[in-house]
């Protein structure tokens, strides 16, 4: 026989309130640490690429308050890049790093210009600017890589990195921190060998291979990859049919990020 003394009723419901209340703060509590949110935009400035980052400028607004009023603590960076120096070339990457501050991130996107490139751009070098950005140890944590081309050292010689970076270490750099690749390949009627390099990104860091059809969804998919990250993908989604902006074209990005796992919203 148990010496524990049995309880009462009462006992029992005060109990099972505080256990139940006990299970609400953990849940409460990871679900606050889902939605602290670092994501890094990595952008081809290229001359066939550098439309898509006009059409996020376009969009600007939109995509900060959208993310802002779902993410209570969001971190942004953007790292544009175009490919080491010829005579069209005007820079390799520029950054800017992590902030809170949108204002700064609007800033930057407005004012980054155009460079040179063609074939293979600098891709190894933006994926290494990422690795050096100071990600926060309790965040969820993405890179949305944009472009049409491959690094140096897939379609020609990794010699070709006068830096001497390699895009694999550097994803395999990403990776052991836990960030995750999007990549989103563009133009995706001349591929090439890009299509291959993109699906190696994201599935080494248990990211997504996304293709884009229309230039106008890339705001949306942008949203969509950190509303994915948050858990709250299937709400944006729902909200994109409410408003009557899901095309078949978004559906079909929708369908492939949430191929990628499970969305818990």
């Amino acid at each position: 026989m148990s010496n524990m003394p049995e309880l009462s009723k009462k006992q029992m419901e005060v109990l099972g309130k505080v256990t139940r209340r006990s299970a609400d703060i953990r849940a409460s509590s990871a679900a606050r640490r889902t939605r602290i949110l670092d994501i890094a935009l990595l952008f081809d400035t290229t001359g066939s690429m550098y439309p898509y980052l006009e059409n996020v400028r376009q969009n600007l607004s939109r995509l900060v308050s959208e993310i802002g009023s779902a993410l209570p603590d969001v971190c942004y960076a953007v790292i544009a890049h175009g490919d080491h120096p010829d005579a069209d070339t005007t820079y390799v990457t520029k950054t800017c790093q992590l902030t809170r501050d949108a204002e700064r991130v609007t800033n930057f996107i407005i004012n980054v210009e155009p460079t040179g490139g063609g074939g293979p751009e600098a891709l190894e070098d933006a994926l290494h600017e990422a690795n050096a950005l100071k990600w926060r140890e309790r965040s969820n944590k993405a890179v949305v890589l944009v472009g049409d081309a491959p690094p140096h050292g897939v379609v020609d010689s990794f010699s070709e990195c006068p830096c001497g970076f390699d895009y694999r270490k550097e994803t395999k750099g990403l990776c052991r921190k836990g960030i995750k690749i999007y990549s989103v390949l563009c133009n995706p009627n001349n591929v090439d060998r890009t299509e291959e390099v993109f699906r190696w990104f994201a599935k080494q860091t248990k990211g997504r291979f996304l293709t884009l059809e229309n230039i106008d969804d890339l705001t949306d998919l942008l949203i969509g990859v950190c509303m994915k990250e948050a858990g709250l993908l299937t709400s944006f989604e729902h909200k994109l049919l409410q408003a009557n902006k899901m095309t078949p074209s978004k559906r079909r990005l929708m369908l492939q990020l949430k191929e990628s796992g499970h969305d818990s919203s």
